[in-house]
């Protein structure tokens, strides 16, 4: 952040971005859609199940939990494999 140096670009969204989220450890980005390991910018995990990519992302403190909150409401869902263990409807 400090050299504002330019690291990678992610062209791989047809319809943009509208939220990203590091998580605490900065190893891991998610777009709303996947899940980035930054040390190789390779996807780890593709999110399904939503209609549409996340409006909204934050990682839990830990690192362990997103919520992605979405037009079909908000989903909180485990880090390690995108596994839903929580939902409230839009």
């Amino acid at each position: 952040m400090q050299s504002g140096e330019e690291l990678n670009l992610l062209t791989e969204h047809a319809g943009g971005i509208n939220s990203i989220s590091f998580s605490p450890d900065g190893q891991i980005l998610f777009d709303g859609f996947r899940l980035w390991d930054v040390s190789m910018w390779a996807v780890k995990h593709t999110l399904t199940g939503h209609a549409d990519r996340g409006i909204s992302v934050s990682f839990s403190p830990d690192g362990q939990t997103i919520a992605s909150g979405g037009r079909e409401g908000t989903r909180i869902l485990s880090a390690c494999d995108f596994e839903c263990v929580g939902a409230a409807g839009g």
